[in-house]
């Protein structure tokens, strides 16, 4: 788990290899230039990422990719952190 001063843990879809909870989404729209964009679920949640918590920093993110994602509450809203495609 992984852990954020200023986040908790909220409703997850699944685990991943390490046995952290993970969530499966797509990418609804990503700015390269900011480096910042948001991710959609079928749960109808928008999770924000920043450049900053793609796992891959090759990884440049486009509309409708695939991808998996630890989900955070902040005190600024949803966040998705350790972001990866998926291949």
């Amino acid at each position: 788990m992984r852990q954020l001063s200023y986040c908790y843990r909220i409703c997850l879809s699944g685990y991943n290899e390490e046995g952290q909870e993970v969530m499966k989404g797509w990418i609804k729209w990503f700015d390269t230039k900011r480096g910042f964009g948001f991710i959609a679920t079928d749960e109808e949640q928008e999770y924000f990422v920043h450049h900053s918590d793609l796992v891959d920093p090759h990884f440049t993110p486009s509309n409708g990719d695939e991808v998996e994602f630890e989900p955070v509450n902040s005190s600024k809203g949803l966040m998705a952190v350790d972001v990866e495609k998926v291949i």
